[in-house]
């Protein structure tokens, strides 16, 4: 078997297996389906878009100058983290990253725990942000309301999904 027809049995099987679990999912209540569907609808229609390359070769080829196309310049960055000669350990390149890494992601759910999750999402992405990733005052404070807008405007106001409070709230009876 050649390689298109591999590439496109994967790709028919992935679709099948999607269509599957698409079907099943709109068995479930109105609430329930809501995230499911909102991975597999875009799915199926990338799947669709590959199937109907891998089944064209000549849409295939139409498309093929956009496979060159690198969206993200991620060259710079990997230089970066090329070791130099001078460095005594390319292992250890960049001491208490890995410390500090697991902090941060330690950090949300103890958020979330003692200030609620509409409260921890927008402070954990402002102090980030902010923090560890060095970005203006300006850019992680919207980034903060946007998130924390979206984060009442959708859960709590249009689905109704009670989001956990935190204990600080309760503390204060809020």
């Amino acid at each position: 078997m050649d390689r298109s027809r591999a590439r496109t049995g994967f790709t028919v099987l992935l679709f099948s297996l999607t269509g599957l679990l698409f079907i099943q999912t709109m068995g479930l209540g109105r609430v329930a389906r809501l995230v499911p569907l909102k991975v597999l609808v875009p799915t199926l229609v990338l799947l669709a878009l590959q199937l109907a390359l891998d089944l064209f070769p000549a849409l295939g080829r139409r498309f093929s100058p956009f496979e060159r196309v690198r969206f993200v310049k991620a060259d710079h960055y990997r230089d970066q983290a090329k070791p130099s000669s001078t460095a005594p350990d390319p292992g250890r390149a960049f001491p208490g990253t890995e410390g500090r890494l697991f902090l941060w992601l330690l950090l949300f759910p103890v958020l979330i725990y003692f200030s609620g999750f509409p409260t921890a999402a927008p402070l954990y992405l402002f102090l980030f942000l902010k923090v560890r990733s060095g970005e203006s005052l300006v850019l992680s404070a919207a980034s903060a309301a946007v998130m924390w807008g979206f984060l009442l405007g959708v859960f709590t106001f249009l689905l109704d999904v009670p989001l956990h409070r935190g204990l600080l709230w309760r503390w204060l009876g809020l």
